[in-house]
């Protein structure tokens, strides 16, 4: 995408400023002649992601961001060939894909799989925290959205510990509170 740089500097731009409707527009044709660039499958796919209402209902997204995933993924295999069978590993470049699947599956309401993501992400999301200015809100935001699978799948302990965590990072997050199991 070097050869396009002008492109990919608008594409960056338009996206801090919010236009994704018009960032993934933009990178559309760039896709499939681009098919290895990670860093442009994942503004594509976060462009999409947030010029939508309701992803949920967005199967070929959901599509996209699993195959992003399973890309990423891959890459670490072919990097450092020491990954064993069934072993997952989080590239703290690209942990916010996690957590941008496990949301679609809250819409979808596929609370187990929603946990499993919510997890992965929450783990990367740690990972990438100093601890000198608190916890990243995204952090929090994880607590909570896995307060709310552990609602759903009528798991009180785990709902407990995550209910309880997420008012421990932040005491006035009321989110959680419609999600505590009794």
């Amino acid at each position: 995408m070097s050869q396009n740089r002008k492109i990919w500097d608008k594409a960056l731009l338009d996206y801090q400023a919010k236009k994704f409707s018009e960032v993934k527009l933009l990178l559309q044709p760039f896709l499939s002649k681009y098919d290895q660039d990670l860093s442009l499958r994942e503004l594509y796919a976060k462009s999409w992601y947030w010029s939508l209402q309701n992803r949920g209902k967005e199967d070929k997204l959901l599509a996209f961001y699993l195959d992003l995933h399973k890309r990423i993924q891959h890459e670490i295999d072919v990097q450092d060939g020491i990954r064993k069978k069934d072993e997952v590993v989080i590239v703290l470049g690209f942990n916010d894909v996690e957590w941008k699947i496990a949301t679609i599956y809250l819409d979808r309401a596929e609370w187990q799989t929603a946990e499993s993501y919510l997890e992965l992400s929450l783990f990367g999301g740690t990972m990438t925290t100093d601890g000198s200015q608190g916890p990243h809100p995204s952090v929090i935001e994880n607590y909570a959205y896995l307060t709310e699978t552990a609602y759903y799948l009528n798991d009180k302990d785990k709902n407990r510990f995550y209910f309880c965590k997420t008012l421990q990072l932040d005491p006035k997050n009321t989110y959680a509170f419609q999600f505590l199991l009794r």
